[in-house]
């Protein structure tokens, strides 16, 4: 009974251990992520017309690129591409990549991910190695005149015994002619190993903004082919251009076939499609005189794709101080910025939605507006005369609200620093104003308060379009808001 309880048990095991092996191992997944840097660890000559380059497995690749140049040139010049199961690649001298001995070569090699599409970093100085010159022949040896010799006059011969004459002289064996021996026949050549088949990863290409670029990789098979070399071209430059190493780049709308092929003869080669779509550009003109204010902005009506407008933002370039921002507002129907001209110039303003350019405003101011520059330099010599160089950022601020607090007096409704500050009055939005000029004019960080909504505005017109009773001037410091209510007493 215990022998057939140890004999089931014993079939049991071993069809359990069957099972085991039957069941596939998981797969691990194919890794998106970048390839780490590959390490040359030799390159070497072998002879004077092959290069053995070796290098380290990178983590994350599944291509390798070897690329190669002379020594003292700037361009990488792609030399093989091989799978990540290869570490070394041997560079045979060829017409497209021509060894000279007695000439120095840098070689690299960059690793790829096909799976995330994404390049490893690389040795940008490479590894260089000179190709040895061939051995001059070594000159042939004069031939050795022998050297004379004194000849020993022969000793007489011994008197010949006549033979007798009924013996007849032996005749002499006639020699049998040796036949010539064949010459080798000669060994045939093999012929070149052609390539058999080309292949771009990937296949398919979209790109949606002007001037951006991806990396396209050709793999040749078969692995021993003798000239693995490819070249790239396009269909249509006016669309997408592609250079010597496969990096595509958008022009403009359209469609272009990338092409490699290649340069052995086999007639191999393979295609990628590319589409370009850059977004719509309503590229305008915006002509405007000193002093004068324009909203601009975006709507349903040209937009109707845009969902939500209150994710439309503007990148305003207004390095010269052009024209002076007035402040943004969005409804679910349009989004906006109001502008004013400030001095003779030129500036733009993009609109932007989901990481995109949708439209372009270019700004040109045709004259200055000279209450403006008469206010600037009205503040730059007050600046001078109430500043000293060793003063803080918190001493200049409360100098400058002092300032007004005691050169100004109130009156309602003088609200616009650049058209009150000779007349010396403002109220309560006119010394806001004036208030945040002064500390723009160092760098400091300026917001605005509505007593009616407690709230800090970034643009003035903003604070005061919410209503309330009161506007006053908040300033950064050290992290927080400080108040500078600079508005003058009144009775």
């Amino acid at each position: 009974m215990l022998r057939k309880i140890k004999s089931h048990l014993a079939i049991l095991l071993m069809l359990a251990l069957a099972f085991t092996l039957l069941i596939p191992a998981p797969v691990q997944a194919a890794s998106k992520k970048k390839p780490v840097k590959v390490t040359v660890t030799s390159v070497k000559t072998s002879g004077t017309n092959k290069v053995v380059i070796k290098w380290r497995k990178a983590k994350y690749a599944t291509n390798y690129r070897i690329y190669w140049k002379q020594a003292g040139t700037k361009k990488w010049r792609t030399l093989a591409t091989v799978k990540s199961n290869k570490t070394t690649y041997t560079h045979k001298s060829n017409n497209k990549a021509r060894l000279v001995a007695g000439k120095k070569y840098v070689y690299t090699v960059r690793a790829y991910n096909k799976y995330g599409k994404k390049w490893g970093s690389y040795n940008t100085k490479g590894k260089t190695v000179m190709i040895p010159k061939k051995k001059a022949a070594p000159p042939a040896t004069a031939p050795v005149k022998p050297k004379p010799t004194t000849q020993t006059p022969a000793k007489p011969t011994a008197t010949l015994v006549p033979v007798k004459p009924t013996e007849a002289p032996k005749p002499t064996a006639t020699p049998v002619p040796v036949k010539p021996t064949e010459a080798p026949k000669p060994t045939a050549t093999p012929a070149p190993v052609k390539v058999s088949s080309v292949t771009i990863n990937p296949s398919t290409l979209k790109l949606t903004s002007k001037g951006q670029t991806a990396q396209l990789s050709a793999s040749v098979l078969p692995n021993n082919a003798e000239n693995k070399s490819i070249v790239w071209s396009t269909s249509n430059a006016s669309v997408a251009t592609v250079d010597n190493n496969g990096v595509v780049t958008a022009v403009a709308n359209g469609n272009a076939t990338i092409t490699a092929a290649a340069l052995d003869g086999s007639g191999k080669y393979a295609e990628c499609s590319v589409v370009v779509e850059i977004p719509k550009e309503n590229n305008q003109i915006i002509e405007l005189a000193g002093s004068e204010s324009k909203k601009i902005g975006i709507t349903k009506s040209s937009f109707p794709e845009i969902t939500d407008f209150s994710k439309v933002t503007f990148d305003c370039k207004n390095s010269d101080t052009i024209y002076e921002i007035c402040g943004f507002d969005n409804t679910s129907r349009y989004a906006a910025v109001t502008i004013q001209a400030l001095r003779q110039g030129n500036g733009t303003i993009t609109a932007n939605y989901d990481n995109k350019i949708i439209a372009r405003w270019t700004i040109n101011v045709t004259s200055n507006w000279d209450e403006y520059i008469g206010y600037v330099n009205w503040r730059k010599q007050v600046e001078s005369q109430i500043w000293t160089s060793g003063m803080s950022v918190k001493e200049k601020c409360d100098a400058a609200k002092e300032y007004i607090k005691t050169n100004f007096t109130y009156k309602l409704g003088y609200c616009q620093g650049v058209l009150i500050y000779e007349d010396k009055m403002c109220d309560c939005i006119g010394a806001s104003n004036i208030m945040g000029d002064f500390a723009k004019d160092i760098n400091c960080t300026v917001g605005y308060v509505n007593m009616g909504t407690d709230t800090v505005y970034t643009y003035l017109s903003d604070a005061v379009s919410a209503g309330g009773n009161h506007i006053f001037t908040v300033i950064q410091m050290n992290g927080a808001w400080e108040s500078y209510d600079a508005q003058p007493q009144h009775n």
